[in-house]
């Protein structure tokens, strides 16, 4: 008899989630020979639909200061509870979710499964969580400036690298760009973090697929 993949009790919206991360994923394969950038960006936008579909404490996604200000809010506003929800939810940051999913998602499996040809271009454990930042960061910058970036999103060659070398040096209009482009993976590092991403999601979320993914 044949196995169903997906149960028709799993909840939708996770269900969703995997298939919209898996779309944007494909597309940005079918993309990047000829638009790297919008490439990118697709794997970015994988990366929100799954970060969307985890939950996380309020210790993870703010800072120390703005939970100690938010409990002062509660205790002595009138309404404080629903005063301190409502910033709670305009403070909240898409981009830490996304990191903290990286995290979540990842294990030794992944981090021992780079391919890169020098370990110091390797997008590793201790990368991670300034790497999944940069990203974002170059994605908001190109969304609400235009400036370009695919010519560093490249791996060079026979390398392989996962990590963009070095510190690109920049027009001063994009010098901005320096600092996050530096940090970032490349597309060969982020296509393969956002590929084990939505398999251990699924994994996890919704059928098992393989030991490695636990």
């Amino acid at each position: 008899m044949p196995v169903k993949l997906f149960s028709t009790k799993k909840p939708r919206s996770i269900l969703g989630a995997f298939w919209k991360a898996a779309s944007f994923y494909a597309r940005s394969l079918r993309a990047y020979e000829d638009e790297p950038e919008v490439a990118f960006l697709d794997l970015i936008s994988a990366l929100e639909i799954i970060a969307s579909e985890l939950d996380f404490s309020d210790d993870v996604l703010y800072d120390r200061q703005t939970l100690k200000d938010l409990k002062t809010i509660e205790a002595n506003v009138p309404g404080g509870a629903k005063v301190a929800q409502r910033i709670k939810s305009r403070l909240f940051q898409i981009r830490r979710q996304v990191v903290e999913s990286a995290v979540e998602l990842t294990n030794d499996t992944f981090f021992k499964g780079s391919e890169s040809r020098e370990a110091n271009f390797a997008l590793t454990k201790e990368r991670l969580r300034s790497a999944v930042r940069a990203a974002y960061d170059v994605r908001s910058l190109y969304v609400h400036t235009g400036a370009r970036f695919s010519i560093w999103v490249d791996p060079h060659g026979a390398m392989l690298n996962e990590m963009v070398l070095g510190k690109p040096v920049l027009q001063s209009s994009e010098k901005e760009l320096a600092d996050p482009l530096s940090k970032m993976p490349t597309f060969l590092g982020l296509e393969r973090l956002v590929r084990f991403m939505i398999l251990r999601f699924a994994h996890s979320k919704i059928v098992p697929l393989h030991d490695g993914l636990n």
